[in-house]
Parts: C-alpha cells; structure tokens; sequence
C-alpha cells in the first residue's frame, strides 16, 4: 500500500507476517485497516514463505509485526501500541 497516495505523512514501514487462515491474523489486518496504517502482508505459507523463514518469531506463531525492520509485535497488538513502537 502505498503511503503517498494514502495521505499518510508519519509513515512506517509495516509488515505482517502470518497466515490467509489465521483469524488473529485477519484481525491484525483489520485493526491496522480501521487505523489506516498501510502494510505489506507477507503469506507464510504462500509466495512469502522464504521470507517468513528469515524472521525466527513466525516459528512461534502469528501475527508478527515489524517496522521499519524491528520487531513490533508477536501477537495480536492494539492500533495504539503499534503506533507507539512504530514511531506514528
């Protein structure tokens, strides 16, 4: 997702790591929806799974968050705590 064209000024770069059928997955998504915070979902057990490889905390379970490279959440987060360890 795009930032810009988001309208997004504090931007961090997100990634979810998790699974299609994960419902703490699908409710990560929707938390960072409703807060229109973008980004990138990477599949694990899809087109991401070397990269999900690379991030020892997926081995352990789902959602994992990063920003901007750091590890943000192993779990399910709050909008608020995500802003906060995100720097938004």
């Amino acid at each position: 997702i795009n930032a810009e064209y988001m309208g997004m000024s504090n931007f961090a770069n997100i990634k979810v790591y998790g699974v299609s059928w994960c419902p703490h997955c699908t409710s990560q998504k929707r938390t960072l929806d409703q807060a229109s915070m973008p980004y990138d979902f990477v599949d694990c057990e899809g087109a991401g799974q070397a990269q999900c490889a690379a991030v020892p905390e997926t081995k352990s379970g789902f959602p994992v968050v990063y920003c901007n490279g750091k590890l943000a959440s192993d779990g399910e987060s709050s909008a608020a705590t995500l802003k906060t360890k995100c720097g938004l």
